[in-house]
């Protein structure tokens, strides 16, 4: 029995200086045939110039949705970074729910 408490899969969604692409990802993402609150998607925004808020803001009624920001430190740190915030609760600087 699924609990709907909490998303049993997270995805997590390294992008830096993206725009056009983020938009896609999170569309093919919110066409998923699943259940909404089966997934969480964790966009790790590895110091986008400019941020990349607009496009995640986009999509916060299509997916369960959080948005990590952090100054430019390569693939492995924002793979870590978002891992690491998964399923966690939201906090109050650079990430968003």
């Amino acid at each position: 029995m699924m609990n709907n408490s909490k998303p049993s899969v997270k995805i997590v969604v390294p992008t830096f200086d993206r725009p056009r692409d983020l938009p896609q990802c999170l569309g093919a993402l919110a066409d998923l045939d699943v259940p909404r609150n089966c997934f969480e998607v964790v966009v790790v925004d590895d110091g986008s110039s400019p941020p990349l808020d607009h496009v995640v803001e986009a999509r916060h009624d299509h997916l369960a949705l959080r948005l990590i920001r952090q100054p430019n430190r390569g693939p492995g740190a924002v793979r870590n970074a978002g891992g690491g915030k998964a399923g966690e609760q939201p906090e109050s600087q650079g990430s968003r729910a």
